[in-house]
């Protein structure tokens, strides 16, 4: 039995190490003005939900920015 749980808390913690990691490197390169970057969707739970918001987060931005750019 404990060496179930132990599994399964090694599995989530890889992978949280994974998504962090994702998550990190997509917000990296928009910070350095790559609006193409995304976040992979790789679940539907809270983790999942966070990528699709971060790539809708990004979308707009690169909207918001080319609508500025056409007014200039």
């Amino acid at each position: 039995m404990m060496f179930y749980i132990l599994a399964i808390i090694i599995s989530y913690s890889r992978n949280l190490k994974l998504f962090i990691s994702a998550e990190n490197h997509a917000l990296a390169l928009v910070s350095q003005g790559n609006l193409c970057a995304q976040v992979p969707v790789t679940s539907n739970d809270e983790f999942g939900l966070m990528a699709m918001h971060t790539n809708v987060m990004i979308k707009a931005l690169a909207k918001q920015t080319e609508e500025l750019s056409l007014t200039r």
